[in-house]
């Protein structure tokens, strides 16, 4: 038996990320590796594991096995070096893959290091963590994001493809030497069906969602302030967070300092469709990412917005490079300037009296959503980056 997997696989998914969880990554996670799974028939996946997930697990007959690693380091590198070591081992205990597709380059630098030569690979490309962890360790040194810059740009040179979820991290992906005939542009997706099947009747209240993780380029903190300064006295916010993290202190201070709490509710690692309900009875759904390197300059492609798109809920997000190649103002949604409380609020405002307005918005919205984001076209997508490579000659 091998150390890691009982059966052979053609095809590995590797990410540096817990799967599967409530977080928008994991549902990236859970369509692609599914799409890759059909494809070949077969696949090993490598991903983090948390407290109640186990280390292995295999489905579909073993033709499905995943390995997760238990970290025990709470330093970040360490915990991403250690995943890395164990990941190289796996691969090699794999000598038949044809495809490893992988969306970081922790997973990236072991498996381009420890794959057979018929191996053909995908990188994944939603974020580059030498931009990105800056924001999350500010006292990281810049020697290190040197370090992961080459890290990436390694996985970037000999990958045989590179997939992007926004235009503007195409551009920095060509920027860094990269040829365009390798790029593909696959943003994220919605579930259409999940749409279709989410109940809102058992929602009340008159409220604007926030949903998603709460990272500082988030601008949970921006939302926050902007609500004071709406004026309708029955207007609520609900918060639904992904994961249960220790920083969600601050905003419940900043909730309480404010003396808003009588208008602010909590909900935590709520289920695809329970959140589809939520985003579909809300007034609007606000994106207020900060003006940051990570979101101005990097490239982004939120989930919160391509979801409640497809949903037909009205966005408010924040006028940046990446929200407007999701959206147009005033045709498929609302953008204002970022980091700026009072112009949120004013644009809230707007929307809250402007409702014959807002629902020509939310219709383009969905029509142009149902076109360009459901799984189905991005999988579609998909499928032509794996037929391209593995009949590259």
């Amino acid at each position: 038996m091998n150390l890691f997997y009982q059966y052979q696989h053609t095809a590995l998914y590797a990410a540096f990320d817990v799967f599967p969880t409530c977080k928008g990554s994991s549902t990236h996670i859970r369509y692609f590796s599914q799409k890759l799974y059909d494809f070949m028939g077969n696949l090993a996946m490598f991903t983090l594991a948390n407290q109640t997930l186990p280390i292995y697990e295999s489905e579909e007959n073993n033709q499905l096995e995943i390995y997760r690693f238990k970290f025990l380091f709470d330093n970040y590198l360490e915990r991403a070096k250690a995943f890395g070591e164990l990941l190289q081992y796996a691969v090699a205990s794999q000598p038949y893959l044809k495809i490893a597709h992988f969306r970081d380059p922790w997973s990236g630098f072991p498996i381009l290091k420890s794959k057979n030569s018929e191996c053909h690979t995908v990188y994944e490309v939603n974020a580059f963590y030498s931009t990105e962890l800056v924001h999350l360790y500010a006292n990281i040194h810049q020697d290190t994001l040197k370090k992961i810059y080459e890290i990436e740009q390694f996985c970037l040179e000999k990958s045989d493809a590179v997939i992007v979820v926004s235009e503007l991290l195409k551009q920095n992906v060509l920027k860094r030497g990269i040829s365009e005939n390798k790029i593909y542009l696959i943003p994220n997706g919605y579930d259409k069906n999940l749409v279709e099947k989410a109940k809102t009747s058992n929602i009340d209240g008159f409220y604007i969602l926030y949903f998603g993780a709460i990272q500082p380029w988030q601008g949970l903190d921006i939302l926050i302030r902007a609500l004071p300064f709406i004026q309708n006295t029955h207007l609520k916010l609900k918060i639904i967070v992904s994961q249960r993290k220790r920083n969600l202190k601050f905003y419940e201070k900043l909730v309480d300092k404010l003396e808003i709490s009588n208008k602010v509710d909590w909900y935590f690692e709520m289920n695809q469709e329970d959140l589809f309900s939520y985003i579909q009875k809300a007034q609007a759904v606000i994106a207020p990412l900060t003006d940051c390197a990570r979101n101005s300059e990097q490239g982004c492609c939120p989930f919160k917005i391509i979801e409640s798109l497809g949903n037909g809920a009205l966005v408010i997000a924040s006028d940046l490079p990446s929200t407007r190649e999701l959206i147009k103002n005033k045709e498929t949604g609302l953008l204002c300037r970022s980091n700026r409380p009072i112009e949120l609020a004013r644009t809230i405002q707007w929307a809250l009296e402007n409702p014959s307005l807002v629902n020509q918005i939310k219709n383009h919205a969905k029509l142009y959503a149902e076109k360009n984001f459901t799984w189905d076209v991005q999988l579609s997508n998909l499928q032509t980056v794996y037929q391209k490579i593995l009949h590259k000659t």
